[in-house]
């Protein structure tokens, strides 16, 4: 269906239907580039998963300050998280060699990354293309699941937080008007105010809302792949 705002449509519009939220303990990045991480924090506190380890998982997936989406979707395989991964580009998209954002260890990240899709099956890592649209997000938050996404923090316009608050640390060094990538948790919707729900790392504050028409945006911007994680929960051998 049309992702467009105005024309969301979500079953029967009921109470429940109307306004849902999922309760997600909140977490802060530490850095200007980790918010990534605390996103995948975020969704292991949700289903109380032992983070021991954290530090090391990382460290063994040697990422370094450069993580991407796929960089995640195996930091949740190896907590035993199914999910599924979706992307408009299987890969490294060439066209970021000349973004900003992305210049810097474009070289070293574009084999990286491209040996980690590569791999994503034989990992079991489940890496799908195409695009989603509005529906199929707020049909996977009425089930109580979550989702890691992948925006541009440039267009990402929190009703609240813009207004009321400064940033704990923004996801990216400097202040600068071109693509800048951030990720979210998705975590409910208002569907009679057209707003999304979402945890944002780079704020203390507990709940941020937006448009659900600048959340499209914002999630599309090229330079995002238009990444999204669909959670669905811990692996059923996992106890």
């Amino acid at each position: 269906m049309n992702a467009d705002d105005t024309n969301v449509q979500l079953g029967e519009k009921n109470d429940q239907s109307l306004d849902h939220v999922v309760d997600v303990p909140h977490e802060i990045q530490l850095y200007t580039w980790d918010c990534g991480l605390a996103c995948v924090k975020m969704v292991l506190k949700h289903y109380s998963v032992n983070m021991g380890n954290f530090l090391q998982v990382c460290k063994e997936l040697q990422f370094g300050e450069s993580v991407w989406t796929i960089d995640l979707a195996n930091i949740l395989a190896l907590y035993r998280v199914e999910h599924h991964f979706y992307t408009v580009t299987l890969g490294v998209d060439k066209g970021y060699s000349g973004k900003a954002f992305y210049r810097a260890k474009f070289s070293s990240d574009e084999t990286r990354v491209n040996n980690l899709f590569q791999d994503a099956q034989y990992k079991g890592i489940p890496v799908s293309k195409g695009t989603i649209d509005a529906d199929a997000i707020l049909n996977h938050l009425t089930q109580n699941k979550v989702l890691i996404v992948l925006t541009d923090w440039n267009i990402l316009k929190c009703l609240h937080c813009d207004k009321s608050c400064t940033p704990s640390l923004h996801c990216f060094g400097s202040l600068i008007k071109t693509y800048q990538g951030h990720f979210i948790v998705v975590v409910g919707f208002n569907l009679k105010q057209k707003l999304i729900y979402y945890k944002n790392p780079a704020y203390d504050k507990e709940m941020c809302c937006c448009t659900m028409k600048n959340f499209e945006k914002a999630r599309k911007s090229y330079g995002t792949d238009e990444d999204i994680i669909f959670v669905y929960g811990l692996e059923n051998s996992v106890s």
